[in-house]
Formats: structure tokens, C-alpha cells, sequence
């Protein structure tokens, strides 16, 4: 599976673990979330430099999640409107990819021809490229 549609599928799981990354930032940020343990480096322990390692390592964390995640938002609130293929990118957004239901279920719901189904699926993974900056 390629890297948008992986995004795609995963929109979800995703945006479950951007906001448990930015919880335990949070805690680790916050007076009472610090936890100083001393971890011993070349002999010598520095727990404010421990503590400093986690928060920026869930920032890395965060931002790679947030580039699946702030995109895909993009893509579904744009494609939100009443033109028919529009409605079936959407439709087909959340079926397929955000619910994992099978083409052919997705297909049969929207009423779709196996020729539109496929064609409207390419014209949705062409732009949501084009959101995550994969074209």
C-alpha cells in the first residue's frame, strides 16, 4: 500500500495517537507531570536533561503524526459538498478508507458501477497527493 493510501487507512488510528502523544506532552510539560529520574549517562545522571529528552522526541513523534493527520482533515472538509463526484469521494473517504469496509460493499452502497467506483477512487487518491504532498 502506498504511503497516501496508508495514511488514508490509517486516518483514525492516527488521530488516536496524536492526541495521546500531545497528552502525555502535556503531562510531561506540565509542573506536576515532571518526572526527574535520575538516568546515569558516562557515570553521571542529569534528570532535567532526561526529561527535556522525552518532550522532544514526543515533538518529533507529534509532528510526523500530525503530517498523516492535519492533511487527511484537509482533504474531508473540502471535499465536503453536494456535486456527485465530490459526494462519492467523500463518501467513498469514509466507507472505504476511514470505516475499512470492502470495495465491493462501498461500491453497492453508493450504487456505482465497478468503472465509476474505480474511477471516482482515483480522483480521490489524486488529490489527497496532492495534500500530502506526494505528487
Amino acid at each position: 500500500m502506498k504511503y497516501v493510501e496508508r495514511c488514508l487507512w490509517d486516518y483514525k488510528a492516527n488521530v488516536a495517537m496524536l492526541e495521546i502523544l500531545t497528552l502525555r506532552l502535556g503531562a510531561l510539560r506540565s509542573v506536576h507531570g515532571h518526572n526527574y529520574e535520575a538516568h546515569s549517562v558516562n557515570g553521571a545522571s542529569d534528570p532535567v536533561a532526561n526529561v527535556t529528552g522525552q518532550i522532544l522526541d514526543l515533538e518529533k513523534k507529534i509532528h510526523r503524526t500530525g503530517l498523516m493527520v492535519y492533511p487527511v482533515q484537509r482533504l474531508e472538509a473540502d471535499l465536503k459538498g453536494n456535486a456527485q463526484p465530490t459526494y462519492h469521494m467523500q463518501e467513498i473517504l469514509k466507507l472505504r478508507y476511514f470505516e475499512h469496509n470492502s470495495r465491493e460493499y462501498v461500491q453497492s452502497e453508493l450504487g456505482l458501477s465497478q468503472t465509476t467506483y474505480w474511477r471516482r477512487q482515483e480522483e480521490l487518491l489524486r488529490l489527497a497527493r496532492k495534500y500530502l504532498a506526494e505528487d
